[in-house]
């Protein structure tokens, strides 16, 4: 727990350090902590077993995955090849595209606090990497839309890595030609949406369309009876909301897309609450609520940014806290999960 505990305490300086230097060591230096670990993380030896057999996984992992698995097999240490790839290209690209903002410590370091972001990745290396895509095909399409070409590529690319990036980046098409205003109804409107989703969650709407995926991940994901937790729902809805009325009170027309996606990321966290696995595919959106939060915060006084901005960020500090001790909790009741709280990295294995 201590080189956790060290992590986040060197990211902590760094947020208050100035200059452009010390946002690209918060970045090296989160690529570092997750990219040079040994044995942490669910899926360590699920993907190790890929990668020594990966023949056999053919047609059983994305087609992305599979040929960079018959790439990595070439090389000597092949696995920590692997791991420290995809930490390389998953945090490099959210640094990349958090530099195209006002506040990108804030914002990476809010990044880092949300464990269904950066711990996750400790995890589901494939669909975090689609993440990152994802975010940063959206961020430099909203800059220049002379980004088609990019876009275009992360999207193949993301989906080459895991299936369900298709969700995002084709929702993304549908919606980003239709302006969200920041006017009463519009804005009442995205409220309600979030508020009737949780209402929905409740009946058995999103089980009967997870069950309409025959043969697929999703059906299976609909029989595993893994709740999410009651107080994180009423938290992201809240934060949801609080986003929604400052889009509403500052006018920050630009954020119209990102506000858009954060709240469908909402809205799906919402709907399949009752299956924590499915509840995968909102992490695609949630990180621009993070994009949100720094923008609107910037639009206010000095006193108020400098409270929010502390409430914000021993929030996400507590959620990570909560994370670990289910973590915890995990190891003493005897899981065989392997508990990221033993942190080791491959020079002391």
């Amino acid at each position: 727990m201590i080189y956790w505990i060290s992590f986040y305490f060197i990211e902590g300086i760094l947020l208050f350090a100035r200059g452009r230097r010390s946002y690209i060591l918060m970045v090296a230096f989160s690529i570092l902590f997750s990219g040079l670990r040994y044995e942490n993380g669910n899926d360590w030896f699920n993907y190790c077993d890929i990668l020594e057999n990966i023949d056999r996984y053919r047609g059983h992992v994305e087609w992305g995955f599979f040929y960079l698995g018959k790439l990595f097999n070439l090389l000597p240490f092949s696995e920590h090849f692997l791991f420290f790839s995809f930490s390389f290209a998953t945090l490099g690209l959210m640094g990349l595209s958090f530099h195209r903002i006002m506040t990108p410590r804030l914002a990476f370091l809010l990044y880092l606090l949300t464990p269904g972001l950066f711990l996750n990745s400790f995890h589901v290396i494939r669909q975090m990497l689609a993440v990152s895509l994802f975010f940063y095909a959206v961020v430099q399409f909203s800059k220049e839309t002379k980004y088609k070409l990019l876009f275009l590529f992360c999207g193949i690319l993301g989906v080459s890595f895991h299936y369900t990036a298709i969700i995002p980046f084709v929702f993304f098409l549908v919606i980003y030609r239709f302006p969200m205003r920041a006017n009463l109804l519009p804005c009442v409107s995205a409220a309600a949406l979030v508020f009737c989703s949780s209402i929905i969650s409740a009946t058995k709407l999103p089980l009967y369309v997870l069950e309409m995926f025959s043969d697929s991940k999703f059906e299976i994901y609909s029989k595993v009876g893994d709740v999410e937790n009651g107080l994180k729902i009423l938290v992201i809805n809240l934060i949801a909301t609080s986003y929604i009325y400052g889009y509403y009170r500052y006018k920050s027309i630009k954020d119209g897309n990102y506000l858009k996606l954060f709240v469908f990321g909402v809205v799906l966290l919402n709907l399949f609450s009752d299956f924590s696995v499915v509840t995968r595919v909102s992490y695609y959106f949630i990180p621009f609520g993070l994009v949100l939060f720094c923008n609107l915060t910037d639009r206010m006084a000095v006193s108020q940014r400098f409270v929010f901005r502390s409430l914000y960020v021993a929030l996400y500090g507590a959620s990570t806290i909560l994370a670990f001790l289910k973590l915890e909790s995990l190891q003493v009741s005897g899981s065989d999960y392997p508990s990221l709280l033993n942190y080791n990295s491959i020079f002391s294995k």
